[in-house]
């Protein structure tokens, strides 16, 4: 079962890791992987390294969220993407974290196209719980409500092809949005 082999990564990845930091006298190491994440939580009880780890999603919508901000009570520092995540494990927030977005800059030149300002397109895995597709169309529901004739098109496969097809139609937006799968 699905449980079943999460359980036997996570075994084999603890003792995996256990050993390289043993063999390699680890002393730092930065956690970017949540699945790794609760791993290193574990061992840092056992080994004597510092652990930095990062937050790059909404951690409200992550499983065993409750353990997780108990595992960043230990860390000796953390990264988020946006301040909302940093509020969210508010026992954190007060040392050693920080705040790295993900900005894009270019010139306005280079990406404002005056004719073509009516079309958005996101590409990326589609899953409801790190890229947020649910949002984005949730959003895009108050931008056709003001501009009628905007699209958006959703370039990507996941395990939340259904569940946003089924969003799509509950805010009636089968005109406005399309999906065209992986490319």
């Amino acid at each position: 079962s699905y449980l079943l082999r999460n359980l036997w990564y996570f075994i084999i990845g603890f003792f995996k890791i256990a050993k390289y930091i043993r063999k390699n006298k680890v002393k730092y190491i930065v956690c970017f992987g949540f699945n790794s994440f609760y791993i290193l939580g574990i061992l840092k009880l056992f080994f004597r390294f510092k652990l930095v780890a990062s937050e790059r999603g909404d951690p409200s919508m992550k499983r065993f969220s409750s353990i997780r901000k108990k595992l960043f009570e230990h860390c000796d520092g953390s990264v988020f993407q946006t301040d909302g995540a940093r509020r969210f494990y508010d026992n954190n927030k007060d040392y050693n974290s920080y705040i790295i977005s993900n900005p894009v800059i270019m010139p306005e030149d280079v990406w404002i196209d005056p004719d073509n300002m009516l079309n958005v397109i996101s590409v990326g895995r589609i899953d409801f719980e790190q890229k947020r597709q649910d949002l984005l169309v949730k959003c895009f529901k108050t931008v056709v409500e003001t501009i009628p004739e905007a699209t958006l098109t959703i370039v990507g496969k996941g395990f939340d092809m259904d569940p946003l097809r089924k969003l799509i139609a509950d805010y009636e937006l089968e005109n406005n949005v399309k999906l065209l799968g992986f490319k």
